[in-house]
């Protein structure tokens, strides 16, 4: 018997950036999750628990509808997803 797996993904947005200081938004609430993945730079996502500072080679989960803040002191390139997973 196979077990079949139901659900929608919705991708919002995704998308391959460099940004700098000017990545800084605080209080963000989003009705969707997001995944960042750095390839090269840093930054920190803050949320309920803390901040979390994030280097190349690293990934967050951020969940849909938590409010978090972030910002980047320098310079980052990352990959990105927007999604809803239903």
């Amino acid at each position: 018997m196979k077990k079949i797996l139901d659900f929608d993904l919705t991708v919002w947005d995704c998308g391959d950036i460099r940004v700098g200081e000017e990545w800084n938004y605080k209080n963000i609430t989003s009705p969707f999750n997001r995944i960042y993945f750095l390839l090269e730079g840093e930054c920190d996502i803050i949320g309920e628990n803390g901040p979390v500072h994030l280097t190349a080679g690293q990934c967050c989960l951020i969940p849909a509808n938590r409010e978090f803040s972030y910002c980047c002191t320098g310079s980052m390139h990352k990959i990105y997803f927007h999604f809803n997973l239903e």
